[in-house]
């Protein structure tokens, strides 16, 4: 009986926190591709929001879930997960963004968070529940609940496989199942969670799990889940629709030759017809340099005009890098292939599907030209589901990188929109002095048409026959020469090509310092010195930093609840109180465990995403492994002596600080130096380093715990739920450091909070 109880406690929590971290990200698709990547900030912070309110709800109303009635209220909760979780997906895929953020605007972004948030809510009760009442043996408990959680984003991963709409439905099941081992916990009448266990739970778990499947089949059998609308993107004349976990890839009918392929409902590329020559354009110059030399790589290939053009240039080695696997798989070599006249079939194109910087920085082959043409990878960022704009394409490194990949005479081509060209040619400057090269002005060359600008980045000097041979097809073909070795257009432009970073601070406006590897945020435009300015002003906010919006509602929202859950846990008393003292204490200390782990988690899954090669790598191995460890170092202390928890856990965060100090100085340097190593031993080396880590932090959360125990189910329940709200609004805080200081940085704060975490564990709470 005991067995049975723990067993169905174990794995129905596991179930409930896989099917919860699947949820959020399969969310934060669903949000993407139909309101826009800004806000799939607002699905990130979803699941530490349930947290946060399972908490304060189990602290307030401790009988909610609670012996004799246990296993069936953590039934019927974990079956409540599997209606709401469906609610929230088909909510999700029928919302639309608010033209302005008026009070009706904002409203009808409230209504879907609280309705996303719902099966979160629930989520945090079953947790709650479980670690307030079985908190004797709170390391399996936590055990449990981190490595379900764990599993969960390599299960999302696989789940969106079958689209992010029927990825949520399928997770209802799974919600469901959870109930039903609940309801079996139940059957085992006396146990040492319950001693005296009512039955219960078992039909509502039944009939959600019936419900589910049938929602789930039914839409195999004539799918009725879509998204309703799209931004940009008119459904009635999609030619193409599709789902991974990357993704929604649409394609427009084919019109005049043409056929529009969106990412998420924006960053849009042109498939051309096979036998229809794409306009000429700025970004070919690289081609009246090397005319048929080559090899060439184009990183972005999309829906294949770059290709098209290198192919035309007469170039008869073509590498095209695209990261969305359904791009080249289901449109270009699927239902788009005739159309385009097979060209990514051709036997003068080899395609590689990669991360475009990762390809570059793990391969010894050298290119004649690299093109590089209004990519944002902001779909592939979005899977690490931590930032908002970052791009490992347009950074220092990354240029130094492209340029050390040129053929001696080789030249690298960016195209990005006229407004971006200021930051374009500062990065450039910087990452050509980074390559070793003493003046940049001489090797640049950037000509504009139709809204864009390209710059050529020769690796070597530009000679006065190849600038005579750009300038001749920037007149011939009507373009506008924005920048050349003996000719700029502003004196802004002049200093940037000398020194960026001291005209990125003598200039205001937005910022333009170039982005480096810790601070990858390229399109991100407000600089620190306006950062105030901006967050102060709703106007600029809602017309032109939607992203910054998002983050300052949700800190300002998860600050309000942490508050709420501050208030509860000091003021409102059980029967089996503690001193306030004690109880501020406790308090502080989950606060700042939680803080600390949201940093950590932000600043190690982007600074190991170019290291490891792939957006979805940084997801699942570095957070897996997080999680996995954090498992482990909570059921490491299992045996842990009452007197002892005190100095055990401020030892384990005075450690895990030393540790994050470490990480922020040499984790950068060590992965650039390492990143040509084969994947597997990336992988290995990731969970080198983050294993000793992750039990750390691990250890901490199940010895506060312990040490609360000696106080009320209340207060450890509340001190559980204020952890939560403080890591919500933490997410937004440390993205907003990255995008001003950088990801190292967020780590030494992350050290910092965990050094004030060591300093002020509480005693343990004697029993009353």
């Amino acid at each position: 009986m005991r067995s049975g109880q723990g067993a169905s406690l174990y794995l129905g929590l596991g179930l409930v926190s896989f099917a919860s971290v699947a949820l959020s990200i399969v969310l934060t698709r669903i949000f993407s591709a139909a309101l826009g990547y800004h806000f799939a900030f607002l699905a990130i912070s979803l699941a530490l929001f349930g947290v946060g309110a399972g908490g304060a709800i189990v602290s307030l109303w401790p009988s909610l879930v609670a012996p004799p009635r246990l296993y069936g209220r953590l039934a019927l909760f974990a079956g409540l997960c599997s209606v709401t979780g469906a609610v929230a997906v088909i909510h999700a895929l029928e919302a639309t963004l608010p033209e302005t953020f008026d009070r009706r605007g904002l409203l009808s972004l409230a209504t879907l968070y609280a309705v996303s948030a719902l099966p979160f809510v629930l989520t945090g009760i079953v947790v709650a529940g479980a670690i307030a009442h079985a908190r004797a043996q709170v390391a399996r408990v936590y055990l449990a609940d981190m490595t379900g959680a764990a599993l969960g984003g390599a299960g999302a991963l696989l789940l969106l496989q079958i689209g992010a709409p029927r990825a949520g439905l399928a997770i209802g099941i799974l919600f469901a199942l959870a109930g039903i081992v609940f309801a079996v916990g139940s059957l085992a009448g006396r146990g040492p969670f319950s001693p005296h266990e009512e039955r219960g739970g078992g039909w509502v778990a039944a009939a959600m799990l019936a419900s589910s499947m049938s929602l789930f089949l039914g839409d195999y059998g004539e799918q009725w889940l879509t998204v309703k609308q799209l931004r940009h993107v008119n459904l009635e004349r999609a030619h193409f629709v599709g789902w991974n976990e990357l993704a929604l890839v649409t394609v427009d009918k084919p019109s005049r030759g043409m056929a529009w392929l969106r990412v998420d409902a924006s960053a849009a590329t042109a498939i051309m017809e096979g036998r229809k020559p794409p306009p000429k354009h700025p970004d070919e110059m690289g081609y009246v340099l090397a005319e048929q030399k080559g090899p060439t790589l184009v990183i972005g290939a999309g829906g294949g005009r770059d290709v098209q053009v290198a192919l035309n240039a007469g170039q008869t080695e073509v590498v095209a890098v695209e990261i969305n696997r359904t791009i080249v798989d289901d449109v270009m070599l699927g239902k788009l292939k005739d159309f385009s006249g097979g060209l990514y079939a051709r036997p003068e194109v080899r395609i590689v599907t990669a991360d475009g910087r990762s390809f570059v920085r793990s391969s010894d082959q050298r290119f004649r030209t690299i093109v590089i043409s209004l990519v944002d990878t902001w779909a592939a960022g979005n899977a690490g589901a931590l930032s908002l704009t970052e791009n490992g394409l347009y950074t220092t490194e990354a240029f130094a990188d492209f340029v050390g990949h040129l053929t001696d005479d080789g030249a690298l081509v960016v195209n990005r929109w006229d407004e971006e060209l200021e930051r374009l040619v500062g990065l450039a400057t910087a990452g050509l002095y980074r390559a070793g090269i003493a003046e940049p002005r001489r090797h640049l060359y950037a000509c504009a048409a139709n809204g864009t600008t390209a710059l050529l980045v020769k690796r070597t000097p530009l000679e006065p026959g190849e600038l005579k041979r750009l300038r001749r097809n920037c007149e011939k073909n009507r373009f506008e020469e924005r920048l050349a070795p003996d000719r700029v257009e502003s004196e802004l432009l002049a200093s940037l090509t000398v020194d960026p970073w001291r005209a990125a601070h003598a200039t205001a406006g937005p910022d333009r310092m170039p982005p480096t590897d810790d601070r990858p945020f390229f399109f991100h435009t407000v600089a620190a010195r306006d950062l105030v300015k901006t967050l102060k002003s709703p106007a600029l906010l809602e017309k032109d930093q939607q992203g910054l919006l998002a983050l300052t509602l949700v800190f300002l929202v998860s600050t309000a609840f942490a508050l709420l859950a501050l208030f509860i846990g000091l003021f409102v008393r059980g029967k089996s109180s503690s001193p306030l003292g004690a109880r501020v204490r406790v308090l502080a200390y989950f606060a700042a465990t939680g803080a600390g782990f949201v940093l950590v988690e932000v600043g190690l899954a982007q600074l190991l995403t170019t290291f490891l090669g792939h957006p979805v790598y940084a997801l699942t191995i570095v957070l897996g492994v997080l999680l996995l460890a954090v498992g482990v170092g909570s059921y490491s202390v299992r045996n842990a002596r009452p007197a002892a928890l005190h100095t055990a856990a401020a030892r384990r965060a005075l450690t895990a600080s030393i540790l994050l100090v470490v990480l922020a100085l040499a984790l950068l340097p060590a992965t650039s130096a390492l990143v040509g190593l084969p994947l597997g031993a990336r992988i290995g080396l990731v969970a080198l380093v983050l294993t000793p880590l992750g039990v750390l932090l691990g250890s901490l959360a199940p010895l506060g715990i312990g040490i609360a125990s000696g106080g009320s189910a209340r207060l450890v329940a509340g001190a559980w739920g204020l952890s939560g709200f403080v890591g919500v609004a933490a997410t937004s805080l440390a993205t907003l450091a990255a995008m001003t200081l950088g990801f190292s940085y967020v780590l030494l704060l992350a050290a910092a909070v965990y050094l004030i975490a060591g300093a002020i564990v509480p005693p343990a709470i004697s029993r009353s």
